[in-house]
């Protein structure tokens, strides 16, 4: 399926990107923000099919469930942003082997940051939801969320190499 391809091009591309010395001290994400940019938006673009399809909606609901959706979406790409900035930012470190103490402390306080902020934007978008949704496709439209968040957490698992290089 294309959109699992993608996924592994966008884990690929965030992890396997190498910090190209330069005048300025600019980070592996700064130089690579549209490549990153453009495959968010490819998976999203492909996610929204999968939803569209898997969500049976009646003509009453889709208007108010795209409207909502395209809003949650924007709300979870901010939260997505800072995870891929993340991995850059320990890219940097594991390929110029010098992830400090501090700077490891600092990466995995970030980690669960972005796991809290996810978490709380999908709390506050279920009330949202239930507006627009029975709730049983408000439980589906999660369980597909849930479903591609473990899709794209095994791919980039399997493409960011393990601190045991320090």
């Amino acid at each position: 399926m294309k959109f699992f391809y993608n996924i592994l091009m966008g884990a690929a591309l965030i992890s396997g990107m190498t910090p190209v010395p330069t005048a300025s001290a600019q980070s592996t994400y700064d130089e690579h923000k549209k490549e990153i940019e453009t495959a968010i938006s490819i998976i999203d673009l492909e996610k929204r099919e999968i939803v569209n399809f898997n969500m049976n909606l009646s003509k009453e609901e889709e208007s108010k469930f795209w409207t909502l959706y395209n809003e949650y979406r924007l709300a979870m790409n901010v939260v997505g942003k800072r995870k891929a900035k993340l991995i850059t930012d320990y890219a940097d470190s594991f390929k110029n082997e010098n992830l400090s103490d501090s700077e490891a402390l600092r990466l995995i306080k970030e980690f669960f940051s972005i796991e809290h902020s996810k978490l709380t934007r999908r709390e506050e978008y279920i009330s949202k939801f239930q507006e627009v949704l029975p709730p049983k496709k408000v439980f589906l439209f999660f369980q597909i969320e849930n479903k591609f968040e473990a899709e794209i957490n095994y791919h980039l698992a399997r493409n960011i190499p393990g601190i045991n290089k320090f």
